[in-house]
């Protein structure tokens, strides 16, 4: 995570918007099958009570909707112009459930580090892990071209106030070669 941030407003608004995405997707990272069934093993008994219910209960819903999701698109649904009501409805519980699952997953201390537990590394979804990678340069190469934009104007401004100085610096010294010019004039 970068650690100097620009003073920019939007530019930390853009940050943290990125920030909260990343987050959101490795969430969502360890949502599977995989991970439930391991949950509902033996071994996921801490975890489950770490979790709790309402976690739990929201994680097995985000399985059933993206299952129903899954196959309404492939049987042409979803994504065409046959669009029902049904489907429609769908979509936004799966919207409703996709947020609430992040806002409770977030709610609990180091959740990601509990659920790796029960994820084969192998089994990982490459496509989502490169993704959150491809954001994180991303948000990088954001930061430093804000940064370079704040540093830029900080560097004109510098330039602009040594040039300033030097012309003050000027016309004093040019001030006092005129005095002293008019003085050895009236010598003269």
């Amino acid at each position: 995570m970068p650690t100097a941030k620009p003073t920019n407003i939007d530019a930390q608004r853009i940050l943290a918007i990125m920030d909260e995405l990343k987050e959101k997707l490795t969430f969502l990272s360890f949502v599977s099958a995989q991970v439930l069934g391991g949950l509902q093993g033996e071994d996921g008994s801490a975890t489950v009570e770490i979790l709790g219910p309402e976690l739990m209960k929201c994680f097995a819903e985000q399985l059933r909707l993206e299952d129903l999701y899954v196959m309404a698109s492939g049987e042409g649904g979803y994504g065409h112009n046959e669009e029902t009501e049904e489907m429609r409805e769908d979509v936004k519980s799966l919207q409703k459930n996709t947020l609430e699952l992040c806002r409770k997953m977030k709610a609990v201390p180091n959740v990601v580090q509990e659920l790796r537990n029960f994820q084969d590394r192998e089994s990982r979804p490459a496509a989502m892990i490169q993704f959150l990678k491809t954001l994180a340069d991303m948000q990088e190469l954001t930061l430093k071209r804000l940064s370079t934009t704040v540093e830029e104007e900080k560097s004109r401004q510098e330039l602009l106030e040594h040039y300033k100085s030097r012309e003050a610096e000027a016309s004093a010294r040019r001030q006092q070669l005129d005095r002293d010019l008019a003085h050895i004039r009236v010598e003269t």
